[in-house]
Formats: C-alpha cells, structure tokens, sequence
C-alpha cells in the first residue's frame, strides 16, 4: 500500500510539471524539468533555479542520509554474520532457516526440545520442530543464550534503523521535488496585484486580485 501511495504521489508531481510547463508554451521546454532533477538527486532542481542555499540543503541531506544507510547496513550484515556464527558454536544451531521467527525462538528457548514441549502444552502442533529437521538447537548454557539474545535484538534494531533511513531518503527525494514545483511557479508570477473597493452606491465592499503569468 506505501509504495502504491508513493508511487501515484511521483505521477501526480510529473503530471504537476507537465501542466506548468504547458502554461508558456512560448518557452522551449528542457530536457529535464527542476521537479525531475530533484527527483533524481535532491537540490539539482533548486540548483537550477538559482537557489543555492535551497539546494545545498537538501544535497547534503542526501549525502549524510547515503552515508548512514550505507553504514547501517554495512553494520546489519556483520551483526547477522556474527548471530549466526555464535548461534552455531554455542547452540549448534546447522539449520538454512534464515526467517526472523527461528531466530526469535533460539534467542527465547534453551533448546528445540524445550521449545516442541511448551508449545505441546498449548496445543500448537503446527510451530514443532521435527527431530529430523536441521534447524534444531540445544544451548550449552543459559548466559549463551542471553547473549545471542541481545546481538539478535542488536541486529534488529540497526536494520530497522536501515530501514527507516531508506524512508527519509524518499521524503528527501519527494520534498525537493515538491520545493523545486514551488519555486518554478514563484518564479513564474510576472505581477501580483490587489485593489479593494467599496460601491457606496450599493454599501458593499469590493476586492480584486489579479496575477499575471
């Protein structure tokens, strides 16, 4: 449902863009509108229209937003190296199961066995871990297992961490845009004029606003 919303908020901006650029037809319309360049790269639109200190705003946002997602998931893939190397040594843990439920009931349960046992009790056959499945687990001590608990909890907060950086660098992308459409129909307005009147004939108040394009 986002990306659909995101993506029918892009065709609305293009569509936006289009309609303005109809407006002077006498003007050669470019190759690249400053709604596009910021949609590409944020403050290449406010570049082109002159607005320096508009567009090194929303680059350097760019750049430090790359930056942090990079390291973020950099840092994701080493964490999830590392849960799994110490599941491995310290719970023998030989399974292909990379769904985050599995590791979620190693961190939680002493072993497979105890995990099958209580969900036995609630009548949950369906979640039992067969005896000949690979992805069985056994700790070889309760602080092991608290350990691996918090490098999984570790590794899912840095890739949520991931993850809503991706979303700020898709509002950065989307709100230069939005600022590039805005600062081409300001830089459109040839005269804005405004003129209240009053008809004393009538005893009612008047008022007149005209803008050119």
């Amino acid at each position: 449902m986002e990306k659909k919303i995101i993506g029918l908020f892009l065709f609305s901006l293009l569509l936006l863009n289009d309609l303005s650029a109809q407006m002077a037809p006498d003007q050669q319309k470019p190759i690249f509108s400053p709604v596009i360049k910021s949609l590409i790269l944020p403050g290449m639109g406010e570049f082109s229209l002159g607005q320096e200190k508009r567009g090194r705003f929303f680059l350097i946002s760019e750049i430090a937003l790359l930056t942090s997602v990079t390291l973020a998931v950099v840092r994701t893939q080493y964490e999830y190296s590392s849960m799994r190397s110490y599941a491995a040594e310290h719970a023998a843990v030989d399974g292909s199961d990379e769904s985050n439920q599995f590791w979620v009931n190693v961190s939680n349960y002493s072993s497979s066995d105890a995990f099958n046992n209580e969900h036995l009790r609630w009548r949950e056959v369906e979640s039992l871990y067969p005896n000949e499945n690979d992805q069985l687990w056994n700790w070889d001590s309760e602080n092991s297992r608290i350990e691996f608990r918090n490098l999984r909890v570790n590794h899912d907060r840095l890739k949520k961490t991931a993850s809503f950086i991706t979303g700020a660098i898709v509002m950065n992308h989307l709100i230069s845009a939005i600022d590039a459409l805005y600062l081409s129909r300001i830089s459109m307005l040839e005269n804005v004029s405004y003129h209240p009147g009053i008809d004393f004939i009538s005893g009612t108040y008047q008022h007149s606003l005209t803008i050119r394009f």
